[in-house]
């Protein structure tokens, strides 16, 4: 029986694996053609036959086929066959990698124009890339530029499918994306995609290619793109009814949009229709978030350009858009919609539509979950190295590629602006406008050169009493243009210090923070109004000679050194009677860098125009010192009336507001500005200026920043009060502000706006906007803690230091906006809305009219009028009575409480002396037990239970009507010595018996003692039923005394309502209106008695008596009837 053939081996000899090896190495024909056609036919194909070939050496001698002398065409088409399909096998490709088989490749690609024999080049060279290195090396081997040329010119469906998928495997990382694009492999890809829609596969081929190139677009990729006409046929693509061809066109579209540039062509061509509709389609699918993320980015990025907004708003866009922000499974797109609502910002319809869809009410819960922006900032991490190439079209970059790789160069809209001054006559020569502050010019740029910033050259202002000289010179950060355009508080003339104050650069030991930049950290001195050192203070003088001498204020030592000092005139014979004038000089230290190094150098005016000092001296600043000077005349207080000083803020406090900022964190307690120096008229003027935690790059670039720049811009409107200014959005902005670690000063600016503007007022009253700050911001009592307080769950009195952090910056705040409601509600169109609306208004808008008028209404005729005359203070006390919700409680009790002018607590640590008890007058005995002890005792009352109580004929009979009656008229007990007394117990009749008897006060066992409510009311009971008022008076002080707290004052009120105690009811009133001072006990125990009266009306007369019969309603019990 003959052997059976080898494994791998063909049905011959001469097929089997080992011949074709053999013939392989000897590489000859006609051998070699026969052994390939084996192995490609028979050995490759079979299972694991590609590793056996590998383990076998056949890949070195292959490769040595093709590396060989010029080949026959169907040899080398058989061994690129073989090498490709072998290639598919990761050890293969490693293998070959290894042997140098890449280079090989390349030149046959680069030396062969046949096109299947370039198909099958390609398609090796494709399945070598699918390995990073074997990528990298292919790259290295410049097939690249060939597989370019071959796209451009093969006809060849196949090949340049081949090649297409060639390229797609060689864009797999940025940098040999940019490598393809800048060979121009995009262009022709694109031109093939719309020559060639009617073959799909070259087709999908094409789509998957560009899908690879165009990830992380670059410019290069979009202009060729562009050239190459592929934004349309992918638009179209987009909508195929192949899957694969369809989703690689969308995700190839969204990479498009990556681009500025772009973005036009792509609205266009419908892109942004085929966006919202995907969008759509996959959200109503329940497609998962990170199926859509790649289109919601680009539907996003498609917002920045003009052109493709209105077409975004008339495809349903923006509802999609907000549809997405609503639903929290697509919270990581969150971030990226809100800032393309911000392109929206001066788009009314627009804006009109968002508004009306409820955006304001997201926006402002994005701003309570503050804590939550690390999400944004991780999703945004890949793109923004690209974000000069993803910014919008309508302001495109400056200048060229190629020019903004060089510092300094000159851009296109400089080099216009420069030659139209020149034709002007504005400047002389082109060097009178210095090229370093070319809009390309960046910030480093800038701070590595000395130069002046374009708001100081080109500033044609007028120098006052707050501007420097031209002559200043500064690299600090706060001059970039940036910072000058930021938007910050505004702060009144007062607080605002003189230009010539210096800048604290100096700390010990040499190093100076940016922190201690500003002039505000230096105490002023009352003598001559200008700021001087509190530390170690240098004054200098400058001698004839131009040295100066630095001496130490109050020491005899005097210290010299060598001093920078900039001449006026570059010229050394400058005259000497020059005039010196003022300078500073922030310099940065060439062996130090850094902010911590600034030194300052000050020169002073001479008055005499000689050179001698000034008589004015000025400070030295150096690196261990601390030097300031303000002349008196630039002081406020010594110069009311001039025109120069009362002028608003100019640039040169804008480019030092930042110094102020930096001050006002960082000074010391004793040098920082009190918060009650404010002056109260100017509260409605400025915002206080302890709220400036960032301003400038940090207000801008902050995480919240776009939904408070959307805000802001509805708070721009003429009525933003429809979506503003209602209880969710003023809860949620407060809230922000009170709990932000670093608020941002927008929204304190956006806050300060509504209250400002008279078109809000109607709506800050009926959603008790005006309760609302008072409570959270003055009071420091959040919705939480009043809504706790009122339901009776925090029954402790509440410590006023604790709660949210700064107290005293947001009572400042909070007292500046009410301060702007109380001049909108005092102004005649306010009058006119609060008559209004407790006149003809529904009666909700009553009760927030009269709720918010104690707070908002300085006028006590006005207030008076409409709370008494118009029955403003009925209404607000017949609601609280009906129990409406626990926060409208403590807003009625806080505005009750300061309408009667009794929220000011007692002075901490002031009381009363106690009053001392003679030590020689003895306790006076009970009375009724001193006759009982000493038997005088005529008269004894026997009652149900059997108890016998003594008790004096004559006493009794003398104390009570009902007894005298009795005792001495024509009854039978009149003769009696014991009387039967029916339905009494003896608890109560025992304390009736020691009140006849004369008992009063402590020395009584029984009167003299606290006793139950229970006690109490049959007390009550028992002096009604013998005529004894003056018993029951005393139980009402008793039960004021011992039970009128919060915790039982409910329980009092009851027990008065059932025995009819008005004196009682009108205790309990007057204490739970204004002998509390801690807001949160007072709304407790208002609210205890809301609860627990059965007579709601009953209980608002109470209030009402209690309001008229306090001080502020003195005179005015008449409004009862």
């Amino acid at each position: 029986m003959a052997a059976s053939a080898p494994k791998g081996g063909g049905g011959s000899p001469g097929g089997s694996l080992s011949y074709c090896l053999a013939q392989l190495q000897k590489g000859t024909e006609p051998g070699l053609g026969r052994a390939l056609l084996a192995l490609r036919t028979q050995h490759i194909k079979e299972a694991g036959g590609i590793a056996r070939f590998r383990s076998r050496g056949g890949l070195a001698p292959l490769l040595g086929v093709l590396a060989s002398a010029p080949r026959p065409r169907r040899t080398l088409d058989l061994a690129l066959s073989i090498l490709g399909n072998c290639c598919t096998e990761g050890g293969s490709r490693t293998q070959v990698r290894e042997l140098g088989g890449i280079p090989p490749l390349v030149t046959v690609l680069k030396s062969l124009a046949v096109e299947s024999i370039q198909n099958r080049t390609a398609r090796a060279l494709g399945n070598l890339a699918v390995d990073t290195e074997n990528c990298q090396a292919i790259h290295e081997a410049g097939a690249a530029p060939l597989l370019v040329q071959i796209l451009t010119t093969s006809q060849d469906s196949e090949c340049l499918q081949s090649v297409m998928r060639a390229v797609r495997y060689l864009a797999d990382s940025p940098a040999h994306r940019l490598a393809l694009a800048q060979q121009g492999a995009v262009r022709p890809i694109a031109e093939r995609l719309t020559s060639s829609l009617d073959d799909i596969a070259l087709v999908a081929a094409a789509v998957r290619a560009l899908l690879e190139l165009t990830k992380g677009c670059n410019r290069d990729c979009a202009e060729q793109l562009s050239l190459g006409g592929g934004v349309a046929p992918l638009v179209t693509l987009a909508s195929h009814d192949k899957q694969t061809v369809r989703e690689s066109a969308l995700a190839a579209l969204a990479n498009l949009c990556l681009q500025g540039v772009l973005r036009p062509a792509v609205g266009n061509a419908g892109g942004v229709e085929v966006l919202v509709g995907e969008i759509q389609r996959r959200k109503s699918a329940g497609a998962p978030g990170v199926s859509l993320h790649a289109l919601v980015r680009a539907l996003c990025l498609l917002c920045r350009e003009a052109v493709n907004r209105s077409r975004i708003r008339e495809a349903g866009g923006l509802e999609l858009l907000l549809s997405l922000l609503r639903d929290r499974g697509y919270s990581s797109f969150h971030a990226r919609v809100v800032v393309a609502f911000v392109a929206f910002l001066y788009d009314e319809e627009a804006l009109e539509i968002l508004q009306a869809r409820g955006l304001v009410p997201l926006l402002v819960g994005r701003l309570t979950a503050h804590g939550q922006w690390s999400s944004q900032e991780q999703e945004e991490a890949e793109e923004r190295e690209d974000e000069r190439d993803a910014a919008s079209s309508d302001f495109p970059a400056e200048g060229r590629r190629g020019e903004q790789a060089m510092p300094g160069a000159e851009s296109s809209s400089f080099q216009s602006l420069r030659s139209w001054l020149l034709s002007e006559g504005y400047i002389a020569s082109p060097g009178d406008l210095s090229p370093q502050w070319s809009p390309d010019t960046t910030l480093s740029e800038l701070d590595a050169q000395v130069c002046i910033s374009p708001n100081q050259e080109l500033q044609d202002e007028p120098l006052g009493s707050c501007q420097a000289p031209s002559e200043v010179q500064t690299q600090s950060r706060a001059e970039s243009p940036d910072f000058l355009n930021c938007p910050l508080l505004d702060v009144t003339l007062e607080e605002q210090p003189g230009c010539s104050e210096p800048v604290n650069l100096a700390e010990e030991g040499g190093t100076h923070s940016e922190e201690s930049l500003c002039p505000a950290a230096l105490p002023v001195s009352e003598e001559n109004g200008s700021l001087c050192s509190a530390q170690s203070p240098f004054l200098e003088t400058m001698d004839p000679s131009g040295v100066k001498e630095h001496e130490a204020v109050g020491t005899d030592q005097r210290q010299k050194g060598p001093a920078t000092v900039l001449p006026e005139a570059s010229s050394a014979e400058a005259p000497r009677k020059t005039e010196w004038s003022t300078r500073l000089v922030l310099a940065t230290d060439e062996n130090e860098p850094g902010p911590g190094s600034l030194h300052t150098a000050v020169s002073l005016p001479s008055k005499g125009g000689q050179n001698q000092p000034s008589p004015r001296c000025g400070t030295k600043l150096l690196n261990t010192g601390e030097a300031c000077l303000a002349p008196k005349k630039l002081t406020l207080q010594n110069s009311p009336g001039s025109p120069e000083e009362s002028r608003p803020p100019t640039f040169c406090w804008k480019r030092r507001a930042k110094f102020r900022l930096a001050s006002e964190q960082a000074a010391p307690p004793q040098t920082s500005r009190p918060t009650g120096e404010t002056s109260s008229q100017l509260l409605s003027l400025a915002l206080p200026l302890s709220f400036s935690p960032h301003g400038g790059d940090r207000e801008l670039h902050a995480p919240e920043a776009p939904a408070l720049l959307l805000l802001s811009r509805f708070s721009q409107a003429e009525d933003p009060s429809r979506t503003l200014v209602t209880p969710t959005t003023l809860r949620g902005l407060l809230r922000y502000i009170t709990g932000s670690p670093s608020p941002s000063s927008r929204c304190l600016r956006l806050l300060h706006r509504l209250t400002c503007n008279p078109a809000c007022l109607e709506a800050f009253v009926r959603s008790f906007g005006a309760s609302l700050i008072r409570a959270w911001l003055v009071l420091g009592v959040s919705p939480e803690e009043a809504a706790s307080a009122t339901e009776q769950k925090e029954m402790e009195p509440r410590n006023p230091d604790v709660g949210h952090r700064n107290t005293g910056k947001f009572k400042e705040l909070g007292e500046t906006l009410l301060m702007n409601l109380r001049v909108q509600a005092e102004s005649p169109f306010g009058v006119g809305v609060l008559n209004h609306m407790l006149l003809s208004g529904p009666e909700s808008d009553q009760v927030a009219c009269a709720l918010a008028l104690p707070l908002i209404c300085r006028k006590d005729s006005l207030c008076r009028k409409l709370l008494l005359d118009h029955s403003g203070l009925r209404l607000l006390l017949g609601a609280l009575v009906r129990g409406p919700d626990p926060h409208f409680i403590f807003y009625a009790s806080d505005s009750l409480s300061f309408l009667l002018g009794s929220q000011a607590p007692p002075a901490a640590g002031v009381s009363a002396p106690a009053l001392k008890r003679p030590r020689l007058d003895p306790l006076l005995p009970c009375s009724y037990l001193h006759l009982v002890d000493e038997g005088r005792a005529d008269l004894h009352f026997q009652l149900d239970d059997g108890a016998s109580v003594p008790a004096s004929r004559q006493a009794v009979s003398a104390a009570s009507e009902v007894f005298r009656a009795m005792l001495g008229g024509g009854f039978a007990e009149s003769s009696r010595a014991a009387v039967a007394l029916h339905g009494l117990s003896p608890e109560p009749f025992l304390a009736l018996a020691h009140f006849l008897h004369g008992c009063r006060g402590k020395p009584c066992p029984v009167l003299g003692v606290p006793f139950s409510l229970a006690l109490a009311e049959e007390i009550f009971t028992v002096a009604e039923q013998y005529l004894l008022p003056e018993l029951q008076s005393l139980v009402d002080d008793a039960m004021c005394q011992d039970y009128l707290h919060p915790g039982t004052i409910g329980e009092v009120y009851c027990l008065a309502e059932r025995q009819n105690r008005p004196c009682l009811l009108q205790r309990c009133a007057s204490y739970a209106l204004w002998e509390l001072a801690e807001p949160t006990q007072q709304a407790a125990v208002l609210a205890e008695l809301v609860g627990s009266t059965g007579h709601p009306s009953e209980l608002a007369e109470e209030l009402l008596r209690a309001v008229l019969a306090s001080p502020w309603g003195s005179g005015c019990e008449g409004q009862l009837g």
